[in-house]
This record gives C-alpha cells, structure tokens and sequence, in this order.
C-alpha cells in the first residue's frame, strides 16, 4: 500500500477486504527511484528496444521483393511484344512521332528567339538616321532595308529580305503544300519524308498547270479573244497604277501604303533677314538672340561683324561706367 485509507481514490466498502477475502485490488506500480546525471536525463533514446525496428525492415523487404517480381515480368511481356512487333519498329518514328514544328495545332506554343551573336552589329546601330528604317524593339528586328537611299554595299537588307530570298519561300511553300497534304489524308512529312514530299509536289503542280491550261484554252477556242492575253499591263498602259495615298492639307499621309515620315514641325535650317545663324544660338545678360550679329530683337536685320563692333563697345562702356559708379559709390 502506498496511501492511507483517508486518501484512497477507490470506493469505499462496507466491509474491508482483508476481513472478507474477496474484491481485493491489484498491487499499486511502484516507480522505482533513478539516480540519473545530467546526460542521462536528456538521452532521447531511453528505453527504446533497437528489436522493434526489425519489423520495419522486414516489412520494407517484403515490398522490394515484390516490386522486382512486377518488373520482371513487365519486361517478359515486353520482350514477347517485341518479337510480335519487330517489323513495325522501323516506321515506329516516321509515322507515329510528330516532329516539333512541322504541324499546325493550337494547343501548341511555339517560341522563336530572334537573338544575334554578341560580334555582329545591333541592328539598331546600322543606320543612325532618325528618319530611317523602324526599328521594333519588342522582336528586335528591322524589317526594312535600313540602307534604302544610300549607296553603301551592305550585307544586311532587313528582315523582309532574308524571309523571302534564297530557298526560304520553296521551304514554306513545300511546309504548307504537306500542312494540306495532310489534312486531305495524304501521310507525308516534310522532315521525315523530304524526297517523297518532292514528288508529290511536283506532281501536284504538274497536273494544276495541265487542268489550268486545258482550261484556258477551251474557253479560247470557244469565245475567242487570244490577243488581249499577249498586251501589256495597264499599268504600263495608263501609267497609274491603283496605289491610294491621302494626303492632309499640311501635306501629312492620312491613308496609304506609304509610311509617313516622322518629322520635327518647327523648320531648320532656315536663315530669314540675311543672318547666317538661327534665333537664340546667342545668350548674354538673360537675352537670347543671334551669334551672328550679337542681335537680341527677333527677326530683326543681319548687320554682320559692324554690329558685333557696335554691341561690343556698348558693353565695354557699360562695363566703364558700372565701375565708375562703384569706385564713387565707395568714396562716399
């Protein structure tokens, strides 16, 4: 017993155990007394049984050895399908796999990087004139020629010239000819199948030309009129031409194909009165005027070098008499 009976949690019974021999209580859990040090007290690993992490390997095992039966016989399947398939595996590539870029489909994006290698020119920096080609700073490409009106040999062009010179129209021309070849059933690959992608383009436009011949010349014999095909075009004719260009009474494009030049609306270089300098290339006193003549009335007339001479001994006297004036001030 390790309390009184006063301070016994338990019921109470009439009669004590002790007298009548049954109901008796289990023996209270003594906590034995540890005489632990200071390390001992703070050991997180007390009273743990390294025994017990047995099970846990065990149980780790069993799910290994069942993962490696699994993938054994994943590839027996495997190796039985490929013996099934061997004649398929050398068209596995060229019919089955889509390669990037060759096929239209929207749920596709599709990034181009227009970047330059660090030694080439910035495109900004060709042509410094203001009034030259536009350059798009959100692609980084000049699409025009930035050299147009000058007769300097370059090796750039613009954007528009690279996109549409050499092989670069025959590749898109072919990449659209197999985009509709596909559409219309026809398994054909402009990377995979370049040769047959050929043919068949060949083919194709020499069988149009032949329906559009055959064409034209039923409706010739028919009707007739083989001589207007041979004249000239109009617009060699006219010489007009059905290019619109509208214009603003201040001579702006308002519409048109034509780009609208980007310029200042105050003129230059313009020298009225005989000066030979522009209104406040010359400032003294507070006072803008002309460099030319020391003149500070606007659109007044040039004197020239006599009426620098004038304007400097007006300030030289001035300059006299101001120190005259603080030299007599001071006296007093």
């Amino acid at each position: 017993m390790t309390h009184k009976r006063k301070y016994c949690m338990e019921r109470l019974h009439k009669v004590r155990a002790k007298y009548t021999n049954s109901k008796i209580a289990v023996d209270e859990f003594t906590q034995p007394e540890l005489s632990i040090d200071y390390d001992g007290k703070r050991d997180r690993w007390a009273g743990y049984d390294p025994s017990e992490h047995r099970a846990i390997v065990e149980e780790y095992q069993k799910i290994e050895e069942a993962k490696r039966q699994m993938r054994a016989q994943k590839l027996n399947a495997e190796e039985e399908n490929d013996e099934q398939d061997s004649d398929k595996d050398k068209d596995k590539y060229v019919d089955e796999v889509d390669m990037p870029g060759t096929k239209v489909d929207s749920k596709q994006r599709i990034t181009v990087r227009n970047l330059r290698i660090r030694e080439d020119t910035a495109r900004y920096l060709r042509n410094l004139d203001p009034n030259s080609t536009y350059y798009d700073p959100k692609t980084r490409s000049v699409r025009d020629n930035p050299y147009v009106g000058t007769d300097r040999e370059v090796d750039y062009k613009g954007e528009n010239f690279v996109r549409f010179s050499s092989d670069t129209q025959q590749h898109a021309n072919a990449q659209l000819f197999a985009w509709e070849a596909h559409e219309k059933g026809v398994d054909v690959h402009l990377l995979a199948e370049p040769t047959k992608l050929e043919l068949l383009k060949q083919e194709y436009d020499k069988k149009r030309d032949e329906l559009k011949n055959k064409a034209r010349d039923s409706i010739i014999d028919r009707y007739g009129g083989e001589e207007h095909l041979e004249a000239l075009p109009k617009s060699l004719l006219l010489a007009q031409t059905e290019q619109y260009v509208e214009y603003s009474r201040y001579g702006k494009i308002i519409k048109g194909q034509d780009r609208q030049v980007i310029r200042s609306k105050y003129e230059k270089d313009v020298f009225p009165n005989n000066h030979t300098s522009v209104w406040s290339s010359h400032w003294q006193d507070g006072k803008w005027g002309y460099k030319c003549c020391f003149s500070f009335i606007k659109n007044s007339y040039c004197t020239g070098e006599s009426g620098k001479k004038v304007v400097e001994a007006i300030n030289n006297n001035n300059m006299q008499n101001k120190i005259l004036y603080t030299s007599l001030k001071q006296k007093r």
